[in-house]
């Protein structure tokens, strides 16, 4: 079964504000490479930076794209738009071969299997053996099952090492410069294109062995799986730490190799129940924690999240503290490492440490709050649970820490509210338990949190004075569709149409229209007429496709003749516009 990449696909995937955008990058050639890759669509956008894109589709409802810029709305972003019209443009990459679905594929073998006799069934099997050495191999493995071959983290480590050995890193760094958006982009006398290399060079070196390891895990193979991901690790950063010195720009890239391998690591070691593959690789991860290395950006914030994803009772949490001792007495600590020991320290049941360490640490780590206030509450120690939420909660309100503190902790404020909810007297402390759901809702837009809030307010005018706060709070156009739901809930339909008449670039817009389109058909259709108006103002082919879409929308507000005289209006006024006037006759408007 095969689905066509298309406009139509990236349409019905995004906003229009965000399918307009990403028509405004596809055209002006922002998306610098597209590939496939196991499956998976894979795509380079140049925005404020690079972004990368992944696209993996299962079926035509089934689409899952990701996309690595900051992008928080509805639906996909700029990016995965114009990588969509990118893959609609590619000869070879417009279709997509849809994946047989597991259940679909079980079925088929089952089938095929209960059709052969034993004889038939070894005899193909034997051919396939002997014209495949790939099936060979992976069929040897499965019948290794756990048991551990004779390889050692050191030889695998060895294989890959010649592989990187053999690179030519001066065309691996032309590569580098080349695929950026830097000085060499501007100056073609400074590009050389070396077609061999690119961003996909060590990842094709390194996929072999992941793959390898992937297949002994599946075959629950653990320790043999744990050695090759471990060996890729250390060929990859062992390499770095050469390049680094002669090659210094691409050093990255190994890097980045290394730690996708450990990304795919951690729920290796987490399924082992082999104590010694289990605490060797606890070592090896506590090693490469304390790895200077790893000190900067995420990266030691990954390691953290690996180890408590493979720490699963007391015994392993004493033999990371024990591997982490140079960690444990430094005074001053990163917010990995005070985040790692606390919840080791809860693990060990040292609740003593792990109390001094999280309060000692709040400042600088407020995530270790969580699990703090829990740890009160499992005392009954309520005062300190609201000192304590009082104290972090105070420096969200005030913004006195850096715009960064902030910025990753919002998350952090939804939960710890969530907490509080269970935590103050209904009887007492009704102030309190307005103003920490009005907070909680404000910031998660959530409306089964405005549901309970309007429940729990003892008269209207509460209600009604927290709607002006909120209009206040919730202004900017991502924001808007939040107050829709609300004032939808409510049935206050003057509400909502005066959010139409403000904000006509909200995502939800046709949405608004529909719900008070009844009520206010001349309203309505004044507002979507200027929303129109406004998008055509511009001569500009990428909007079209958004124009026709809203004009569609438009004439389920009923009004015939009003709407027939608008389109008569916009043939006449943009008669020249030729992809205009197509795609309204393709949509039935003409």
């Amino acid at each position: 079964m095969a689905l066509k990449f298309s406009s139509e696909t990236a349409f019905r995937l995004a906003t229009p504000s965000s399918f307009r955008k990403g028509e405004e990058y596809f055209a002006t050639g922002s998306v610098n490479k597209i590939w496939k890759q196991k499956g998976v669509y894979k795509a380079i956008v140049q925005g404020a930076r690079r972004y990368n894109v992944s696209i993996s589709i299962a079926d035509e409802d089934d689409i899952e794209a990701i996309c690595n810029c900051p992008y928080e709305g509805e639906g996909i972003c700029k990016h995965i738009v114009a990588a969509i019209l990118e893959f609609a443009k590619s000869p070879k990459l417009a279709e997509v071969d849809l994946p047989a679905k597991d259940t679909e594929k079980k079925q088929v073998a089952e089938d095929l299997i209960k059709r052969g006799s034993n004889v038939q069934i070894r005899k193909f099997f034997k051919q396939l053996l002997e014209s495949d050495n790939r099936v060979a191999h992976d069929f040897d493995m499965f019948l290794q099952g756990p048991k551990e071959t004779s390889a050692t983290v050191q030889s695998y480590k060895a294989m890959i090492v010649r592989k990187l050995d053999e690179l030519d890193l001066d065309a691996l760094e032309e590569a580098w410069y080349n695929s950026g958006d830097d000085f060499y982009d501007y100056q073609p006398g400074y590009r050389i294109h070396v077609e061999e290399y690119d961003e996909q060079t060590l990842t094709l070196i390194a996929q072999p062995f992941i793959e390898e390891a992937q297949k002994y895990s599946d075959n629950k193979n653990y320790a043999e799986s744990a050695k090759i991901f471990q060996a890729v690790i250390e060929a990859f950063l062992a390499k770095e730490a050469t390049v680094t010195k002669s090659h210094e720009d691409v050093a990255e890239w190994f890097f980045a190799e290394a730690d996708s391998a450990l990304n795919a690591y951690y729920p290796v070691l987490a399924a082992t129940d082999d104590p010694g593959t289990k605490k060797a690789g606890l070592e090896y991860l506590c090693r490469l924690f304390e790895d200077k290395r790893f000190e900067l950006g995420e990266y030691q914030g990954e390691v953290d999240k690996g180890l408590e994803q493979a720490v699963k009772n007391r015994s392993e949490a004493e033999i990371c503290l024990h591997a982490l001792s140079n960690i444990i007495t430094k005074r001053e600590l990163s917010i990995p490492e005070s985040t790692l020991l606390a919840h080791l320290y809860l693990l060990v049941d040292d609740e003593g440490k792990f109390e001094r360490i999280s309060v000692d640490h709040l400042k600088d780590n407020p995530w270790l709050t969580l699990d703090l206030l829990k740890f009160y509450q499992r005392h009954n120690r309520r005062a300190d649970i609201l000192k304590i939420a009082g104290i972090v909660l105070n420096r969200f309100s005030k913004r006195e820490t850096a715009s960064e503190w902030y910025s990753y902790s919002a998350d952090l404020e939804i939960e710890i509210r969530k907490f509080l909810k269970n935590i103050f007297d209904p009887k007492t402390e009704y102030p309190q338990i307005i103003e920490n759901l009005e907070k909680l809702f404000l910031e998660n837009k959530k409306i089964g949190d405005y549901k309970e809030l309007a429940k729990t307010y003892r008269s209207g005018l509460e209600k009604e004075n927290f709607w002006k706060r909120m209009k206040k709070a919730l202004n900017r156009e991502n924001e808007i569709e939040t107050m829709f739901k609300v004032f939808e809930l409510e049935g206050k339909e003057e509400e909502i149409l005066e959010l139409t008449g403000k904000y006509e670039n909200a995502a939800c817009f046709p949405d608004m229209i529909a719900a008070i389109l009844k009520t206010y058909p001349q309203e309505s259709f004044i507002n979507y007429k200027k929303k129109i108006e406004n998008l055509l103002r511009e001569a500009n082919v990428r909007i079209y496709a958004v124009a026709v879409y809203h004009l569609k929308q438009m004439r389920k507000i009923g009004m015939a003749s009003d709407f027939k005289i608008f389109i008569d209006w916009i043939s006449g006024t943009y008669s020249r516009r030729r992809k205009l006037i197509e795609d309204m006759r393709i949509g039935g408007l003409i």
